[in-house]
């Protein structure tokens, strides 16, 4: 029997709640080593932030919260936060992930962002959908290594 395939729904309440009882350990040491704020914090300020955000579900678990966040009339900022389901659910939450981004790049002359060198599952993910990333940079409250990646977008700077 094959797993189900994974949908893409309005962040609610009880998604956000999900994600962070099983939020994957990587996600949880990347989003502290920002700020020092909670994971909690960081995820509820994204969304906040967002021009768009989404739960991927599959089998009624929260698989990941992500959206994009203007840095400036040029760039933007995507943003994820993963859940320990998305390895039992990998292959349907993969099959999501470029219309999400290609929305991305719709909104943005260019994606930028950072990722925690230790979070090496995002960072094969994003280079899958084909960031670009820099060398790791010192970054955060504690200076740990954050890869610099970028994607163009496809809206023209204005």
């Amino acid at each position: 029997m094959s797993k189900p395939a994974a949908e893409l729904v309005p962040v609610t309440e009880g998604h956000i709640q999900a994600l962070l009882a099983d939020l994957r350990k990587a996600d949880h040491d990347e989003l502290q080593a920002i700020r020092g704020w909670t994971p909690e914090q960081e995820i509820r300020n994204a969304i906040e932030c967002s021009l768009s955000c989404q739960a991927c579900v599959a089998d009624g678990q929260v698989l990941a919260i992500f959206g994009d966040s203007p840095y400036d009339k040029n760039h933007g900022l995507p943003w994820m936060a993963s859940s320990n389901a998305i390895i039992r659910h990998r292959r349907a939450f993969l099959a999501q992930c470029r219309p999400v981004i290609e929305g991305m790049r719709s909104r943005h002359a260019r994606l930028v962002n950072l990722a925690d060198a230790r979070n090496t599952l995002a960072i094969r993910w994003l280079t899958w959908l084909g960031f670009t990333f820099k060398p790791a940079i010192p970054y955060g409250i504690d200076g740990e290594p954050f890869h610099p990646f970028f994607m163009e977008g496809a809206k023209c700077a204005q």
